[in-house]
């Protein structure tokens, strides 16, 4: 085999095992959505569930069908395997993209390999290490559109800028469809692209980009987005809802907002606010000097080195503006930490490469990467509460509910994935989620929810938990649709296993007709 082989199933088998010694997390999103969307679209419950994974369930479920499908026929322990496998594979491209950054200058390669094996060091990385939020599996694709593009920039041919072009732009576009977030990168390649390429190759690359991006988020979402179109009259809903005026919600972006910077100078500054208070960007506690150094690299050297980067290292700028335009759309649009994980992965690289530009000096790359392998040190992460318990065949009291039943959950915690335990035919419904805030309905969504539990003619059962009963609004909330809690007495803990019932707490509880 080649050495990029060896490098890449090397990559695989290393991320592979990592992910199994950390084990299963039972992270919110994959509680909430990751397992139900796909579960609901193969089994038919699209047309009787009404938003039992709040907003998120109408998201496109398509990067979360082979998570789905690894979990159900193979159990956790060969999901989160892959899983590990494919986002450790990133290795091989960060290894090619740092090649090109160096010109092929450093002749190394061990030293090459060490630098972009830092990339998989950071907490992003390490938190969601066999864990399927997507944000460092789609990485992949992002990394490999920009390689695509840096390739064509260093060795240019003008009969090769369209296909290639295309091909990033496709790559860029899927990511773009499966999950949202990810357009702050492609919006970032093409603008770095137009600055960066000159002449001709410019409008090449830039049509070819769009081009490309378009049949990516085509091949990728186009199915979902027209179903979602067509029955909600917002491709993307319910988030843009401001701009589609879907009558199903209020009008709105439906963005979470709860990491945007709060003041002038915090939008100034905001990498060193997150380095005091890391909880400022994220739910987890971290700690990683490489992103905001490499962000004060990415926006303060082209001021400095502009001229002798576009004669030595001309891909070294384009690299420089796509993190800059990246980071400026993340924190106006989102100022989620994990939705950094691109440029985290490329943090070290473009460390790396920028000290090359300005040193070439073999002293002085030994000691940069000294400090980055010292930086890794200096890393911090998290990670949420694992277990194998979490099966496809674990035993719960869902699968004894009598045919006529309908399963309501009202609050907010994450538990459609108790929809892989019932019977295709009885419904979940939720009457309050992080879109649905009031007792009384506010849209027609929530009138849809409220209306499929008035007409169910059967039983009756709720998915209780702890957290929801402590917030108080449930009284309220179930004599609106005409149901009363009985005698908590009777509720049964979902879980058989003693240790995952502790983990998540929620019981099925029978409810009454008023």
């Amino acid at each position: 085999m080649t050495l990029n082989r060896w490098i890449l199933l090397f990559a695989c088998l290393a991320g592979g095992l990592g992910a199994l010694h950390y084990g299963f997390a039972l992270e919110w999103d994959l509680l909430n959505y990751h397992l139900y969307n796909p579960h609901a679209l193969l089994n038919g419950r699209l047309a009787i569930d009404v938003a039992p994974a709040q907003q998120q369930t109408y998201l496109n479920p398509a990067l979360f069908i082979p998570v789905y499908l690894l979990f159900k026929y193979f159990g956790a322990a060969v999901l989160v395997f892959v899983i590990g496998a494919i986002q450790a594979g990133q290795l091989i491209l960060l290894w090619l993209i740092l090649q090109e950054l160096a010109a092929h200058r450093i002749r190394e390669q061990w030293m090459l390999l060490l630098v972009a094996a830092l990339g998989l060091g950071g907490p992003i990385f390490l938190n969601q290490l066999g864990g399927s939020q997507g944000d460092t599996l789609l990485s992949a694709l992002v990394l490999g559109g920009l390689l695509a593009v840096l390739r064509d920039q260093v060795r240019p041919d003008d009969s090769r800028t369209l296909r290639t072009g295309i091909l990033a732009g496709l790559l860029l576009g899927m990511a773009c469809a499966l999950k949202l977030t990810f357009s702050i990168y492609a919006l970032s390649l093409g603008l770095a692209a137009f600055f960066c390429f000159s002449g001709t190759r410019r409008w090449r690359m830039v049509f070819s980009l769009a081009v490309g991006g378009l049949l990516g988020v085509g091949l990728a979402g186009g199915a979902w987005f027209v179903h979602q179109w067509e029955l909600y009259g917002n491709p993307l809903f319910p988030y843009f809802n401001n701009f589609f005026a879907s009558p199903w919600l209020d009008q709105g972006d439906y963005r979470d907002l709860r990491f945007m910077p709060g003041s002038t100078t915090e939008w100034l500054f905001y990498p060193y606010y997150w380095l005091m208070d890391p909880q400022r960007v994220w739910e987890f506690s971290f700690r990683d000097l490489r992103v905001p150094l490499v962000l004060i690299v990415a926006f303060l050297l082209p001021f400095f080195t502009w001229r002798k980067m576009r004669q030595n290292a001309p891909a070294l700028g384009l690299v420089w503006i796509f993190i800059g335009l990246s980071y400026l759309f993340w924190i106006r649009l989102f100022s989620i930490y994990r939705y950094l994980s691109v440029i985290e992965l490329l943090a070290p690289v473009v460390i790396f490469s920028s000290v090359f530009l300005l040193t070439q000096s073999r002293r002085v790359l030994l000691l940069t990467l000294a400090a980055l392998i010292g930086s890794q040190a200096l890393v911090e992460y998290s990670r949420g509460a694992s277990t194998w318990e979490f099966q496809p065949d674990t035993a719960t009291t869902l699968a004894d509910l009598p045919p006529d039943a309908m399963v309501l959950i009202d609050g907010y915690e994450p538990v459609a994935y108790a929809a892989l335990w019932l019977g295709d035919d009885i419904p979940l419904v939720r009457i309050r989620a992080n879109f649905m805030h009031t007792i009384e309905p506010q849209h027609k969504l929530h009138e849809l929810a409220h209306q499929a539990v008035r007409q169910h003619p059967g039983s009756f059962f709720l998915l209780l938990s702890q957290a929801d009963v402590a917030a108080g609004f449930l009284p309220g909330d179930l004599e609106q649709v005409g149901l009363g809690l009985e005698d908590t007495a009777d509720c049964t803990p979902v879980f058989e296993s003693v240790e995952l019932q502790r983990m998540q707490d929620i019981k099925l509880c029978p409810l009454k007709k008023l």
